[in-house]
């Protein structure tokens, strides 16, 4: 199952290498090397290795035990990030667009083939997602699972795919967790998981309309701005602000907040929302 590739000075004869030194006198040490290569055909299982020691007149002493495990299946890992490729966890605020990044990697000892990433998307994140990564993906929206077809992954190769998603902006303070799945043929399915912990926060929504929307010089328009508050806790004290374009002044009488008309501004100090 090994194949010898170098010796440093020492003699092979099948799976055995020798090494001869002259006298080694006490207090004395040296080391010696061998690199071999695991055979293709090997299965997979452990590989345990002794080293030996004589010399004339004392008795053969033997190393410790060293072993190699050998691994000829594939076997994908997965990791799982948020907006990064290192936080596992992060604190995000309600109403927050966040990235999942996934990584997968073949840790095993052959090629996998038939990779399929499956992620079902927690209630707390409001959907379709968007998808990037891999041959294809798709969103099943009734059961809420998103799907990226891998193909084949080389042994040792490792790539990424992303799902990016708003959080709730209604939600309170609470913990979620989000976990992807990776299944492949001649392997056990992986899965990886990432938390996030919403931190509730104001959440304010402005819709502005006009009419009429086809006007002469001299006509008269009217603006419409709609707000709300779409989160978890007050919002103190908001303030909405208006920049009037160049052109149009505002009829006095026909607005609630204050104008500033050296800066073309009309300006409402609003209730906590």
């Amino acid at each position: 199952r090994l194949e010898i590739l170098t010796t440093a000075g020492g003699s092979v004869s099948g799976q055995t290498v020798t090494w001869n030194f002259g006298n080694l006198t006490p207090g004395a040490s040296n080391s010696v090397e061998v690199t071999a290569r695991i055979a293709s055909t090997a299965a997979s299982g452990s590989l345990d290795n002794v080293g030996r020691i004589r010399a004339a007149g004392v008795t053969e002493f033997a190393s410790n035990n060293v072993q190699v495990v050998v691994d000829s299946n594939p076997k994908i890992q997965l990791t799982k990030t948020i907006d990064d490729d290192v936080a596992q966890s992060a604190v995000r605020e309600a109403g927050r667009v966040v990235t999942y990044r996934i990584k997968y990697e073949n840790v095993g000892g052959a090629g996998a083939d038939n990779v399929v990433i499956t992620d079902r998307l927690p209630d707390e994140l409001l959907g379709p997602p968007n998808l990037a990564g891999g041959i294809s993906r798709s969103y099943d929206a009734g059961n809420r699972i998103v799907t990226w077809n891998i193909g084949s992954v080389a042994r040792k190769d490792s790539k990424f795919v992303t799902l990016t998603a708003q959080i709730d902006p209604s939600l309170g303070n609470i913990d979620f967790d989000n976990t992807a799945e990776a299944t492949f043929n001649g392997g056990t399915a992986t899965s990886a998981a990432a938390n996030i912990s919403v931190a509730a926060e104001p959440n304010l929504e402005v819709v502005k309309s006009v009419r009429p929307t086809l006007v002469a010089p001299g006509d008269a328009l009217s603006y419409t701005i709609s707000y709300r508050n779409i989160g978890a806790i007050v919002a103190v004290s908001p303030v909405i602000e208006d920049q009037l374009p160049d052109g149009l002044v505002p009829v006095p009488g026909t607005y609630s907040g204050a104008y500033d008309a050296g800066n073309s501004i009309l300006r409402w100090n609003l209730s906590d929302l």
